[in-house]
C-alpha cells in the first residue's frame, strides 16, 4: 500500500501502469481537473502503449481507477472524453460501465485539426450496481 495521502492531493494525479512480472512502464493512469475533495469529481485519463492495447491493461487500470476514485477518494463522480473516432478508447470506457453523457463538436485539436470529442461519465452508485452485477 502506498504512504501517499490523496486528501492532500487536491488537483489530481498520475500513476505509472506497469505489468507485475516486468518493471517497464506500459502506460500512465490518474486523475485531473478538479478538486477531489470539495467537489467530489474528477476527470480520469489514461494511455496504455500500442504494443500492450487489446489484452485487457487499459480496462484493468480504469477499472481500477473507478474502484480508487469511488472507494477510498469517495468521489461522487467520475468523467472522461475521448476522441469521437477513438472507438477503442469509446469501448473501453463503456465496458468500465461509463456511460455516453456528451458530444462536443471540433473541440479538441489533434496533429493541427479540430476534432470531435466524447464525454462519458459515472456515479458513485451506478459503479457500485455495475460492480454488484459482475460479481
Amino acid at each position: 500500500m502506498s504512504e501517499v495521502d490523496y486528501d492532500a492531493l487536491e488537483y489530481g494525479f498520475i500513476l505509472a501502469v506497469r505489468l507485475q512480472e516486468d518493471p517497464r512502464l506500459i502506460g500512465f493512469a490518474g486523475f485531473q481537473n478538479g478538486l477531489l475533495k470539495p467537489n467530489a469529481q474528477a476527470e480520469v485519463f489514461y494511455s496504455i502503449a500500442k504494443d500492450f492495447w487489446n489484452l485487457g491493461y487499459g480496462t484493468e487500470a480504469l477499472v481500477g481507477l473507478l474502484r480508487f476514485g469511488f472507494e477510498v477518494l469517495d468521489l461522487h463522480r467520475i468523467v472522461a472524453f475521448c476522441d469521437a473516432e477513438n472507438a477503442a478508447s469509446r469501448r473501453l470506457l463503456e465496458k468500465a460501465g461509463m456511460r455516453l453523457e456528451s458530444a462536443f463538436v471540433k473541440d479538441r485539436l489533434r496533429n493541427g485539426e479540430w476534432q470531435d470529442g466524447l464525454g462519458f461519465a459515472l456515479l458513485k452508485d451506478e459503479f457500485a450496481r455495475t460492480i454488484d452485477s459482475t460479481r
